[in-house]
């Protein structure tokens, strides 16, 4: 586990103590967990209202993203007391995925190594009827990023074109 060189031995962040800050998280651009942690501190008010009360599957790398990195969907590891179980029965099958309420529920998974989150569709109160698509455009790293906006762009457009004939209906 590397260090980044830079000294902070406390942060706390919206009443999360954020342990062990300098250690490095993305090596090749010098970010640290604090540096994380501190982002998703500052986008917090913008990200919650996005997330709030959904399930959601984070991806975690508790020691950088060039080791072992993980997704998480499901309580019971280490995620901390406000990050919520949600338990929902789908097909005969119980299960018991995450969400959270607010920003010390970012902050305690940040805590945990949370790099990553994805919300669902729906939220908990109405799993059966999502409210939201969510187009993940995940390019190969060789395709330049100019191509990834007109995808996006692309996307945007025949979007419009349901919206328009919806009205027309």
């Amino acid at each position: 586990m590397k260090k980044s060189g830079k000294i902070r031995e406390n942060l706390f962040l919206h009443g999360v103590r954020i342990t062990h800050p300098d250690r490095l998280v993305y090596e090749e651009r010098t970010i640290t967990k604090g540096d994380v942690a501190r982002y998703y501190a500052a986008i917090a008010s913008f990200l919650l209202p996005e997330i709030q009360g959904r399930p959601i599957t984070v991806v975690r790398c508790p020691s950088g993203i060039k080791a072992d990195c993980f997704y998480q969907r499901n309580v019971g590891f280490g995620l901390g007391a406000d990050v919520y179980p949600f338990a929902w029965e789908y097909k005969g099958k119980n299960y018991k995925y995450i969400y959270v309420k607010d920003v010390k529920s970012i902050m305690e998974m940040i805590q945990m190594g949370v790099i990553e989150i994805h919300p669902w569709g729906a939220t908990i109160d109405h799993i059966q009827t999502p409210d939201r698509m969510i187009f993940d455009l995940d390019p190969d790293p060789s395709l330049p990023f100019s191509e990834v906006k007109k995808a996006a762009l692309d996307i945007r457009k025949r979007l419009g074109l349901f919206e328009r004939a919806a009205a027309r209906l």
